[in-house]
């Protein structure tokens, strides 16, 4: 399974049409990107909250739907410290995962860690293994945008205290504890949902 969202709404490519009711399925393993067009492809997800799209090879559908947009991918990931406290950061009115885009040459390992370090303010976290990835669109300066991110689960065994990079957006960068992380989960976007629950978070 694969999701792509646009804003809260979703479209997901599987290969189990039985997981599925009849009216979400938008085509079958048929559909190509080309058929349907970038236009008429946000068109749907602007209007439909879950959109299903059922293929035999995940990876080839959701690659030929993406080469609609320009790509620009980025990692980050989901940290812990010695409490098993998970590091949020509070970017634009909502919490979330610290992130960022791939610099030129560069994997997504490394920008994953230098992304957290750099909007966090600390030094010393210590990538563990990939999570997930997961993907969303947006318009920038009337150009449409597929972001694909990569992310990690991270460890951090320092003791300095999180300091938002504020020339991006953040306000709060700070530790959460297992009791509170729900309460931040209702104030999120639905990728990081996605991801922390990779990460075991129910």
């Amino acid at each position: 399974m694969y999701k792509i969202y646009l804003n809260d709404n979703v479209l997901i490519i599987d290969n189990d049409a039985a997981k599925y009711n009849d009216g979400e399925i938008m085509s079958d393993e048929n559909f190509t990107a080309d058929q349907v067009g970038r236009t008429k492809l946000l068109q749907k997800l602007q209007n439909t909250k879950r959109t299903v799209l059922i293929c035999n090879d995940i990876i080839e559908k959701k690659n030929e739907i993406l080469f609609l947009f320009r790509i620009i991918p980025a990692a980050g990931g989901v940290v812990c410290n010695d409490r098993n406290d998970i590091l949020m950061i509070r970017r634009l009115d909502k919490w979330d995962l610290p992130k960022g885009k791939t610099e030129e040459d560069e994997d997504c390992k490394t920008c994953a860690v230098r992304e957290v370090e750099e909007e966090c303010g600390i030094n010393g976290v210590e990538r563990k293994k990939f999570l997930t990835e997961t993907c969303h669109l947006y318009e920038l300066r009337g150009e449409w945008i597929a972001k694909p991110t990569k992310w990690y689960l991270m460890e951090y065994h320092g003791s300095e205290k999180p300091v938002p990079q504020t020339e991006e957006n953040i306000s709060e960068a700070r530790w959460v504890t297992e009791n509170e992380i729900h309460e931040y989960m209702k104030d999120t976007y639905p990728t990081i949902i996605d991801v922390l629950q990779s990460a075991g978070i129910k």
